[in-house]
């Protein structure tokens, strides 16, 4: 499937009530948009960081597969499920 940060940043940041737009990111504009094949198995665009006033941002891969994991921002009771596999 191929896709690109901006796509997959997007949909992070409206499950959190947030948009693109509130996003402060590593990323250039030519890098969001950067097309990859995340069904290659290949690591799938840059490295990127991404912060909102409530959460940070930062790319995930497994077997294949990319998204976009967040933490809370500032210290907090929420507990976080480890990211990846293994």
């Amino acid at each position: 499937m191929t896709t690109t940060w901006r796509c997959l940043l997007t949909e992070a940041a409206r499950q959190n009530g947030e948009s693109f737009d509130q996003l402060t990111t590593t990323l250039t504009p030519a890098e969001a948009d950067e097309t990859f094949d995340e069904s290659l198995g290949e690591y799938g665009g840059v490295p990127f960081t991404a912060w909102s006033d409530r959460f940070v941002y930062f790319p995930v891969g497994y077997d294949g597969a990319r998204e976009v994991g967040a933490v809370p921002r500032h210290p907090c009771r929420t507990r976080t499920k480890p990211v990846g596999g293994g």
